[in-house]
């Protein structure tokens, strides 16, 4: 997994048991989180105004098509380290 933070790319973790979820199952979690209603708080983030061009309509339309790829997920199995 990566994040990014003041423009730089950083591994974050490794994911073990990891699976691919089907749109489905993306609209299913986005709805429980109701992740498409807080998009006033991803658009305070200096990063999405820049990759926007500061351009809160532009964001909007991007937001309204790209809100729901929840793309990984990782399996509730118990994970043993030796």
């Amino acid at each position: 997994m990566t994040a990014s933070h003041y423009n730089n790319q950083y591994a974050v973790g490794i994911a073990i048991n990891v699976y691919q979820n089907e749109i489905e199952k993306m609209l299913l979690i986005t709805n429980e989180l109701n992740l498409y209603k807080n998009y006033n708080q991803i658009w305070e983030q200096n990063i999405v105004k820049k990759r926007c061009d500061n351009n809160f309509d532009q964001f909007l339309e991007h937001w309204n098509e790209d809100y729901k790829w929840l793309r990984w997920e990782m399996s509730n199995s118990k994970l043993s380290l030796v």
